[in-house]
């Protein structure tokens, strides 16, 4: 009996250290592990290819031209050319889309015109048509998520049966919205001006309204 009461206290003097040691262990907080940051995904960067249809509305004025009329020869002053058609084209560029939102890019552009801009009465007979215009131009403007709004202005030229090639600029403003991820539908109206031309004194004003759809890469 005496032994069996011997062993208990040793025990006892035994596990009690080793509780007293489990009480005094510092609780051990749980680790947080913050959320990875987010990739800053642009929508609006990346390359692009696309087609486009519109509605064309020009103003020319022939400062002065000589024709030959019954063997002779007529000198003609400040005619008015003027017509209106539709256009069609490809496009394609590069836009770059920055953090803050703002978007800079670099379009191509070309149409075909169905734009007669002849007169013909009892003083002149010039029988006049516009054949395709090709733009070569930035754009700036901010992108808001799956919308983009801008601005674009650059080098224009104007093709014709009879003047030739016209030089000249555009610049307009224009809307575009991503339908997908890769395909975006817009609309661009444009203002062109042209006085260059190979074979004639002209100037020709033209204004367009076009809608594209593009394939983004």
């Amino acid at each position: 009996m005496k032994k069996l009461a011997t062993a208990t206290v040793l025990s006892a003097s035994v596990a009690m250290p080793a509780l007293a040691g489990g009480l005094d262990q510092p609780v051990i907080a749980p680790v947080i592990v913050p959320p990875a940051p987010i990739a800053y995904a642009p929508q609006w960067t990346g390359g692009f290819i696309g087609a486009s249809v519109g509605y064309i509305d020009s103003d020319g004025n022939l400062v002065s031209v000589v024709t030959d009329a019954d063997g002779g020869t007529t000198e003609v002053n400040d005619v008015d050319l003027s017509g209106d058609g539709l256009t069609y084209g490809l496009r394609a560029g590069y836009d770059y889309q920055f953090r803050n939102g703002a978007v800079l890019g670099g379009v191509l552009q070309y149409d075909r015109l169905d734009l007669d801009i002849g007169i013909s009465d009892e003083q002149v007979d010039i029988d006049e048509s516009a054949n395709s215009v090709l733009r070569a131009g930035l754009r700036g403007g901010y992108g808001a998520g799956a919308n983009l709004f801008y601005l674009t202005g650059g080098w224009a030229r104007l093709d014709t049966d009879v003047s030739g090639d016209g030089d000249g600029y555009f610049a307009g403003l224009g809307y575009e919205r991503l339908v997908t991820d890769n395909v975006s539908v817009g609309i661009e109206a444009l203002y062109h001006e042209f006085d260059d031309f190979d074979n004639a004194d002209v100037e020709v004003d033209a204004t367009t309204v076009g809608l594209n759809v593009n394939y983004r890469f």
